[in-house]
């Protein structure tokens, strides 16, 4: 069951909860018996912490930052070569 807004022309707006099944058929209002009308509302859409402003620095939107990227690729080819030199010197002094 969802609750749906409707307008009375005597008491106003009100809310009914109903299945989505009845969104289609009319309804009265429960105080006087007349027939409602729908009120639609907008859908407030709540926002992921990682796509709001100034949270650029973290989630989802952090990892797909081209500059990021970019820097972590500089980050594992240092560590990369780090380990090529490493194993290099290991088996020059075995």
């Amino acid at each position: 069951m969802t609750l749906y807004s409707y307008r009375c022309a005597k008491h106003g707006e009100l809310d009914i909860r109903h299945p989505m099944s009845e969104v289609g058929k009319s309804h009265d209002c429960p105080h006087c018996g007349q027939s409602l009308k729908r009120v639609f509302k907008p859908i407030h859409h709540w926002w992921p912490a990682q796509y709001r402003p100034g949270f650029e620095g973290s989630g989802q939107r952090m990892i797909l930052d081209p500059e990021f990227q970019a820097r972590k690729r500089d980050e594992l080819a240092q560590a990369k070569e780090e380990h090529v030199n490493r194993t290099a010197k290991e088996k020059a002094a075995q």
